[in-house]
């Protein structure tokens, strides 16, 4: 369970690039025309920020890439992970 009081610092397209070895050409491709992730906020000057989860997410985005999965495949895999973890946090509070 996450501290109420964590203050999460989040990322820039260029420190996600960075953290991921993605492209930012590719993060925003992936973002803009494939909806795989979507940024938590904007900074002053409208540029996009992202949290450490975006970041985990862009990873395992690469990791089925890489394996050799279109774009489709891994939009479906995404959704089946996150039903996985909202049927198991309802089941723990259940």
């Amino acid at each position: 369970m996450k501290n109420k009081n964590t203050v999460v610092i989040p990322f820039t397209l260029g420190a996600v690039s960075k953290k991921t070895s993605v492209p930012k050409g590719t993060l925003r491709y992936w973002q803009d025309r494939h909806n795989l992730f979507k940024p938590i906020a904007h900074d002053e000057q409208g540029n996009p920020l992202y949290s450490p989860e975006v970041v985990e997410r862009i990873k395992k985005i690469k990791l089925f890439r890489n394996s050799g999965l279109e774009i489709g495949a891994v939009k479906n895999r995404l959704r089946i992970i996150g039903n996985s973890k909202r049927k198991k946090r309802w089941v723990e509070k259940g």
